[in-house]
């Protein structure tokens, strides 16, 4: 099937919109009757370091960006490779429409309801301690494995994109200026952003004729994982809050260039639509993989992490819920839709490398949004900024999530994990180990049970949602149902993916990364089991309380 690709970009687009105008702003008016006069957690609770309101189109940056990493880009590459781009497109539209900004903006909303409380105390008083527990074990391996999946990949764009280390040098120096700018200085925050943004361009400028080449992975990983340790142990308004919103202009900015080369240029898909069910070396069959691979764009539990734990204790005002959480995830649908589509335009030949193989979804987007830009050294190095902003962008927030996480549950039984630093050394260290190209494990089933990982939490973040909304008298099934369709099938799929891990880690010659990458799944896939159990009593039992009064 060839068709152009304009037509899917426009059509994807205005698919978008039309939900948002019709069925967000109706859900947010009449079903949550989000009110303007109501104190969100983020004036009540001003602390300067996690609670404090923050300007909309600040924190839709912010949103945006913590939501919009990697997954987008390399799961829609990776699955149109493996099934063909009808199946990947399809689950990018319906997955986006129907589940992905119900549970991104309810997440949200129900936090801002409960005093910004994350999911941890929500689950404790929903469905019970044992949840609550369980739910904080399973976010520790989870968030490692995000972790893996993005740095293994940023590190490899770092090695190769050897033009593109100024130019993210210059973000990081940008997101401390913003920071003093807009929070110590207390100036207009676009008087920060627009000195931010000429920093940028700067830096992308130079990185075009000041190459650094660094070729062990290695190091390029500890870089990476220091600046995340920083992230995580500094106030969120000095570091990681500012960087992440001048990401998200390097990804807008780009977004743009790349929708509009995409429209008027007018290619069109070559690649083959559909391939099979069972694809690819490792005979990947399309369900339950196909679900997880576009591990977002379409729906994502770490948007539900971010929406409760970070988003919410920012919200100024009701009324900016449905435009930063909502709005994000469509427009990371569009995210989606663009790489999809660079993938897509290129030749099954085009994506085969010197050596007869088939390029990593890093060197497809490189070579084909690089292209699509003019081919030039300076967008060469702006392509990798891009890839290196999607994926940086959240593992600042994962490590800061994870220390969290470790502090909360470790510190109860082991007084010693409650210091933050042994914490988030602890986190980044087994990071470094399913990561590392030297003992790491193989990439594709990282990435498989990291989907795995995150669209379940997905899952468990809709079911939360729904007895929420049930003990609140509301539509418990807008989340009940998809919630249910997620469980049974990344259950699924990380079942597949653990057992696959775990045989070629036990094969010669041994391999410590892909063991351990499957005892985590294999831990998940138990912990989501006991979750389960008591979410299904939880919904009974509120059930039968609102049948009795």
């Amino acid at each position: 099937m060839v068709v152009n690709a304009a037509l899917i970009l426009v059509g994807g687009i205005i698919i978008y919109f039309l939900i948002y105008y019709f069925r967000v702003k109706w859900v947010d008016k009449n079903m949550m009757k989000c009110d303007a006069s109501r104190a969100t957690p983020a004036n009540v609770y001003m602390d300067g370091v996690e609670y404090f309101p923050t300007n909309k189109f600040v924190l839709f940056g912010f949103q945006f960006k913590s939501i919009a990493g990697l997954a987008p880009v390399v799961g829609a590459i990776t699955a149109a490779v493996l099934w063909g781009w009808l199946p990947a497109l399809l689950w990018i539209l319906i997955g986006n429409v129907l589940i992905g900004w119900v549970q991104d903006y309810f997440s949200c909303m129900i936090s801002v309801r409960n005093e910004g409380k994350s999911f941890g105390p929500l689950s404790y008083e929903l469905i019970g301690p044992r949840t609550r527990n369980i739910l904080m074990i399973f976010l520790v391996f989870y968030l490692i494995l995000i972790m893996a999946a993005f740095a293994s990949l940023a590190a490899g764009m770092l090695k190769t994109s050897i033009n593109s280390i100024f130019p993210t040098a210059a973000v990081l120096l940008a997101g401390i200026l913003v920071g003093l700018v807009v929070y110590r200085m207390k100036m207009n925050p676009f008087v920060g952003t627009a000195a931010g943004i000429l920093l940028i361009a700067a830096g992308t400028y130079a990185g075009g004729f000041l190459p650094v080449t660094v070729t062990d992975v290695n190091v390029w990983l500890a870089v990476l994982l220091v600046l995340c340790l920083i992230a995580a142990l500094t106030p969120i308004w000095s570091f990681t809050q500012p960087t992440i919103y001048m990401f998200f202009y390097v990804v807008f900015f780009g977004l743009i260039a790349l929708i509009a080369t995409l429209i008027f240029g007018h290619p069109e898909y070559i690649r083959t639509d559909y391939t099979s069910f069972f694809a690819g070396a490792a005979v990947m069959p399309l369900w339950p993989l196909l679900f997880v691979t576009i591990a977002c764009g379409s729906i994502s539990g770490w948007h539900s992490l971010v929406s409760s734990s970070a988003t919410s204790k920012q919200i100024e005002n009701e009324k900016d819920v449905a435009p930063v959480t909502a709005g994000s995830m469509l427009a990371e649908g569009a995210l989606a839709l663009v790489a999809l589509s660079i993938v897509a335009t290129l030749s099954i030949a085009d994506t085969t490398g010197a050596d007869g193989n088939q390029l990593t979804a890093a060197g497809i987007f490189s070579k084909g949004a690089s292209a699509l830009l003019g081919g030039s050294t300076m967008a060469s190095a702006y392509v990798g900024l891009i890839f290196i902003a999607l994926a940086l962008a959240v593992m600042m927030l994962v490590v800061r999530l994870g220390r969290l996480t470790i502090n909360e549950i470790g510190g109860e039984k082991v007084p010693l994990f409650k210091n933050k630093y042994l914490a988030a050394v602890l986190f980044l260290l087994v990071t470094f180990i399913l990561a590392s190209p030297t003992f790491g494990g193989t990439w594709i089933y990282i990435w498989v049970l990291f989907g795995g990982s995150n669209q379940l939490m997905a899952g468990l973040a809709l079911m939360i949602i729904t007895i929420w909304l049930l003990e609140t008298k509301k539509n418990w099934m807008i989340s009940g149902i998809p919630g249910v369709f997620m469980i049974v099938t990344t259950i699924a799929a990380l079942g597949y993916a653990s057992y696959q891990s775990l045989t070629r880690g036990f094969a010669p010659p041994i391999s410590p990364g892909n063991i351990v990458a499957g005892l985590i799944g294999v831990i998940l896939i138990i912990a989501a089991f006991i979750m389960c159990i008591d979410i299904y009593r939880a919904f009974g039992r509120t059930r039968n309380m609102k049948i009795a009064k």
